[in-house]
């Protein structure tokens, strides 16, 4: 059980940014812009659950409030 879920969710993003940021970079420095397309795909695949769950705290927060 996740004690800090807004940490926890926060570090999983940074997490995938800086993977995307660093592996896109990498892919345009060897001579590979295609793999920034799979890479944008990738990122949605990994972050999409996460922005569905962080929405989701938020409607719930805002209706306790």
């Amino acid at each position: 059980m996740v004690r800090a879920p807004d940490l926890a969710r926060r570090l999983y993003a940074g997490s995938v940014l800086i993977w995307f940021a660093a592996d896109s970079a990498g892919s345009l420095a060897a001579g590979a812009p295609v793999n920034v397309i799979g890479n944008m795909l990738f990122l949605e695949l990994l972050l999409m659950p996460a922005l569905l769950h962080w929405r989701a705290a938020r409607r719930n927060a805002a209706g306790q409030a």
